[in-house]
């Protein structure tokens, strides 16, 4: 991943500048009624009043609790998606999705672990787990120096040339609140295979 992100601090920059802007009505998007999904975990219900959030050219969706703020920017060859849910919630995501058709499920964690590190974050992950021929995930701690601890949950996803990192975090007490939406946001995570 490093050849694709060659400066660190556009990305640090990208973040702060999203952490009050409202979506734009275009990063919100009617789900596909055409194609095929992959989706992470069919069994989570996904509440009525979530926001599915679209990427066409890259071929992925997923849902967010109503009042979501956030966006998209695309970094060289890396479509990153970045997102805060509500206060009440206090969940961060973070999306990226680029092609590389040689990498497998643990390079994709690798490359979570990079990018979470190039933020300042220290990662400790625990064991890929859940996993199927598209889909895994992992449980992380980390410590932010200034933000303090916290809990990851990082669902990586391939698709014949199409990779997705979704990584969703909250502080200690947060995650415990609200394991159950984290579970249905990442749950929800669909790739499309026909686009």
């Amino acid at each position: 991943m490093k050849k694709y992100l060659q400066v660190n601090g556009i990305i640090s920059v990208f973040i702060l500048s999203l952490s009050l802007i409202a979506f734009l009505p275009d990063a919100k998007a009617q789900r596909p009624t055409t194609g095929t999904a992959k989706t992470a975990n069919k069994t989570n219900p996904i509440p009525k009043d979530w926001i599915y959030v679209y990427e066409k050219q890259k071929g992925y969706g997923f849902y967010v609790p109503k009042g979501t703020t956030g966006g998209l920017q695309t970094i060289g060859k890396i479509d990153l998606t970045v997102l805060k849910t509500p206060d009440s919630l206090g969940i961060d995501i973070f999306v990226l999705a680029y092609k590389d058709k040689t990498l497998t499920k643990v390079d994709l964690l690798n490359d979570a672990l990079e990018f979470l590190e190039a933020l300042g974050q220290k990662v400790t992950p625990g064991e890929l787990k859940g996993e199927s021929d598209e889909y895994a995930v992992v449980d992380a701690d980390t410590v932010h120096p200034t933000l303090g601890k916290g809990k990851l949950r990082i669902l990586v996803g391939t698709d014949v040339t199409d990779n997705y990192i979704m990584i969703i975090g909250a502080s200690e007490k947060n995650f415990a609140a609200n394991e159950a939406t984290i579970d249905t946001i990442g749950g929800g995570f669909e790739m499309w295979s026909a686009r």
